[in-house]
């Protein structure tokens, strides 16, 4: 039967936790980030909050007890604290509340800038779809990859780099008037459509969705900045690894329009960047690694390696947070003068055919129940003969 608590709930932050700073930490090297590609970021970070979303227990998982100083301070967190019109309160229950409210507050301004980013596009951009310039080297973009094509081309006024922008069709916006080579505009367009062929904006949604749940976490920011990285480092990898005589050619693009950004005074709106796909944003110190990423081999070996350990490692944080859970147990001083305390030493309980319970301390009947959720973990469980059949 499964079963859902205060332990279950924060082992599932606990292991959500983990694998955040697991990725954020391991990206932190650019090795191990260009060896270990957006699809396995997209895996962890889908494990994290499908962890999240089922935060129960299940039949075979052990209790462990903690030691005293962190089962202290777990009691006290979700002890009762007052209560208001008959409602219990504690520390857990408002921190609940401030988390959900949240969450509610991050998901309406996300949606809310994706729908202006949306309206700011078709307001001030110019749609040039079917310009030859664009649609010409899209339409053999798309042929390549045996895709249709599917994008909208907007010229946009005040955009200092070109992106990507998702609403239910991609659009490739174009900073209006630059001045770019066609050479430079098939690499542009093919590095904003190869984003789009391997769904960099549903692994950028995914990694968003987890900011958002656990927006209070500081380390998330840092995921959410490393994620963007390693999917341009992803598209350059396959930029090159198609051509690898063009390598020099695209790093210098790359170059150029850096300082084309840096030239321009970029007025879109925060909003639209932070909703979009971008290529390379004006001031970004990342600048650096892609380049070097660029002329970087990665042997197959050494990506296998990386992938497995990964993956590995996120498998046994998921395994570990359903087998063990921690069940905070702590008894004030001054109460165990007082109180008698139940443990497996001093309780046991016999089963009764009619499906009730007997408990005892020590041979002395204590009271008759029909549940034992309540129980300590470990109390030995007979049969009305005398014979040992289970465990609490």
């Amino acid at each position: 039967m499964l079963q859902y608590s205060f332990s279950t709930v924060y082992m599932a932050i606990l292991a959500g936790s983990i694998l955040a700073i697991l990725i954020a930490v391991a990206f932190l090297n650019w090795n191990i980030m260009a060896n270990a590609g957006s699809n396995l970021l997209a895996v962890i970070v889908v494990v994290a909050i499908l962890r999240l979303l089922f935060p129960y227990e299940f039949p075979f998982a052990v209790n462990v007890i903690p030691p005293q100083t962190i089962s202290k301070a777990l009691t006290a967190i979700q002890s009762t604290r007052m209560y208001i019109r008959g409602f219990r309160v504690s520390y857990w229950g408002i921190f609940e509340l401030i988390w959900v409210c949240g969450i509610i507050v991050k998901l309406i301004l996300g949606t809310r800038n994706c729908f202006h980013s949306r309206n700011y596009i078709l307001k001030y951009g110019t749609d040039a779809t079917d310009m030859p310039r664009y649609k010409e080297p899209l339409d053999h973009i798309c042929t390549c990859y045996d895709k249709e094509n599917i994008f909208s081309v907007v010229e946009l006024r005040g955009l200092d780099i070109p992106s990507l922008f998702y609403f239910r069709k991609p659009y490739i916006l174009i900073p209006k008037d630059i001045a770019i080579t066609p050479g430079q505009l098939q690499y542009i367009l093919r590095h904003e459509a190869l984003h789009y062929f391997h769904h960099d904006h549903f692994i950028k949604l995914a990694v968003r969705l987890f900011s958002y749940i656990y927006w209070w976490n500081p380390i998330c920011i840092l995921l959410q900045k490393q994620a963007n990285l390693l999917l341009e480092m992803s598209i350059d990898r396959r930029l090159v690894h198609e051509n690898p005589a063009a390598t020099k050619e695209y790093a210098d693009c790359l170059l150029y329009m850096h300082k084309q950004a840096l030239a321009s005074a970029s007025e879109a709106p925060g909003y639209l960047k932070k909703d979009s796909t971008f290529l390379l944003h004006a001031r970004n110190s990342d600048l650096k690694k892609r380049c070097i990423m660029l002329f970087h081999d990665t042997s197959p070996g050494k990506k296998a390696a990386v992938t497995f350990l990964l993956t590995a490692m996120t498998v046994c944080v998921y395994l570990v947070s359903h087998l063990y859970t921690l069940e905070a147990y702590y008894c004030p001083p001054e109460l165990t003068e007082t109180t008698i305390v139940l443990s497996p030493d001093n309780t046991y309980i016999v089963q009764l055919n009619t499906g009730v319970y007997k408990i005892y301390l020590t041979d002395m009947l204590l009271e008759t129940v029909t549940c034992l959720d309540f129980y300590p973990k470990g109390i030995k469980i007979y049969n009305a003969e005398g014979e040992l059949i289970d465990e609490t």
